[in-house]
């Protein structure tokens, strides 16, 4: 279900799992959720002023994949605190250049 989520979304070049799901350590929370995905994804847009919103597009509709709970974060993102952890995570998916 989740590669196929990626699959769908053209602009997605790569995709990471990071976080709990990588390293099978989950923290405690106040209040039991379900587990989510924690998603790392490069977006190629098709005009690069566009990369922002095109990030937020595609996130917002992973997060809206049936049957998953997705948080995706842009994984090149080099001003957050968690670009490191990112960087460190499971390579899943990986768009071949056309």
């Amino acid at each position: 279900m989740l590669l196929d989520a990626i699959g769908r979304e053209p602009s997605i070049v790569r995709a990471v799992v990071y976080g709990s799901r990588q390293t099978g350590v989950r923290r405690e929370k106040p209040k039991p959720e379900r587990l989510d995905i924690d998603l790392a994804i490069e977006v190629r847009p098709k005009y690069a002023d566009r990369a922002f919103t095109e990030f937020s597009l595609v996130a917002a509709r992973l997060k809206d994949a049936k049957g998953l709970r997705i948080q995706a974060e842009d994984l090149s993102n080099t001003d957050s605190v968690y670009y490191p952890e990112r960087q460190r995570g499971v390579l899943i998916f990986e768009r071949c250049a056309s």
